[in-house]
């Protein structure tokens, strides 16, 4: 599998997730999974993606990614944050194709 983001800039808390394993604990395995995980999904359909589906998952900072593969589909959602592509701001909660080369960042809103 060739990878279709590359981190040019994660921020400190940035995670893959996706909704985790639930009910494994007596096994010792803990649920995890997405924080946030209606953002997550909402994510993921933008997309086209089931909603469990692993995406990047970040708080309190954003960062950058960089378009690895000739072309990725992309959707920020969840939480205060804002996002660009190649320094363009794009609306959240939206589904965007990006190119290779393209970076798509995402910075925490101010309130």
């Amino acid at each position: 599998m060739t990878a279709a983001l590359k981190a040019a800039a994660p921020g400190p808390f940035a995670t893959l997730q996706d909704f985790g394993r639930r009910g494994s604990m007596r096994f010792g395995i803990p649920g995890s999974g997405a924080m946030d995980a209606e953002g997550l999904a909402s994510a993921n359909a933008l997309v086209g993606n089931p909603p469990g589906t692993a995406a990047i998952e970040f708080a309190h900072a954003g960062g950058e990614w960089e378009v690895a593969a000739p072309s990725c589909r992309l959707a920020v959602a969840g939480g205060s944050f804002a996002a660009f592509i190649d320094g363009r701001q794009v609306a959240p909660y939206a589904s965007h194709t990006l190119r290779r080369g393209q970076r798509l960042s995402a910075a925490r809103q101010s309130t």
